[in-house]
């Protein structure tokens, strides 16, 4: 399957919800850290800020997310 790339800096909770490992309570942890900083992120590593999310979750998401869109 094809997956399309979620740009973490615009999505929604409900973009965040189809990636692998996230459900409604992370993606909400997301887009509030999101907005605490500032309504954007610098770093996928900023991340590893919520809890559940270390170094090896990130490196299954970096595939399937982009900071910004191209």
């Amino acid at each position: 399957t094809l997956f399309r790339s979620v740009i973490l800096n615009l999505a929604a909770e409900a973009d965040l919800i189809g990636l692998p490992g996230i459900g409604p309570k992370k993606a909400k942890a997301i887009i509030e850290l999101r907005e605490k900083l500032g309504g954007r992120f610098k770093r996928l590593e900023e991340l590893t800020r919520i809890r559940g999310i270390k170094r090896k979750f990130l490196d299954r998401l970096r595939p399937r997310v982009l900071l910004d869109p191209p």
